[in-house]
């Protein structure tokens, strides 16, 4: 089956809301999107036409939505865009544009954020974890730009230096 991927910036136009389904939990909301464009005989910056999204979010990420996410957040939103054809109240035909969402989160140009790490456990995390066939190699890193420092070795553990014949 072909689908279309979109990338979408706009703003939470409707309280994000649950539901249980078949597949599992979703939450639903609107997303509203409107060009702007700079009028260069005003300089001033103009709203042209608004698209609206409805979005599905499923699992996990439509807890995380819910959790993290109000009417009139900034948001951008990527996943596969569906088109749903209907008739209007008045008996006009009308086009609904729809997202089933893969990625989400706030637009960082408007406000910051804080990361909560989400913990997923897999079948047998907990034995490999403990086995330590899970751990990661401490490295050292530069805090700042987190580029790896020559001191560090990939197996994590420290460098022996050897004598050259």
């Amino acid at each position: 089956m072909l689908s279309s991927y979109i990338t979408v910036v706009g703003n939470v136009a409707s309280e994000p809301r649950m539901e249980a389904g078949e597949k599992g939990e979703r939450c639903f909301f609107r997303v509203a999107s409107t060009e702007r464009r700079l009028d260069k005989e005003t300089g001033k910056w103009v709203d042209h036409v608004t698209t609206w999204f409805s979005v599905t979010v499923w699992r996990e990420m439509a807890e995380n939505v819910l959790r993290t996410l109000h009417k009139g957040d900034r948001v951008v939103v990527a996943g596969r865009l569906r088109s749903h054809e209907y008739v209007k109240k008045d008996g006009t035909p009308g086009t609904s544009l729809e997202i089933d969402v893969d990625a989400i989160g706030p637009d960082l140009k408007w406000r910051g954020a804080t990361i909560d790490r989400t913990e997923r456990s897999k079948p047998g995390a907990v034995e490999a974890a403990e086995s330590g066939e899970w751990s990661t190699p401490r490295v050292d890193a530069d805090p700042f730009g987190g580029e790896i420092l020559p001191s560090a070795s990939v197996s994590g553990e420290p460098e022996v230096a050897t004598a050259a014949a």
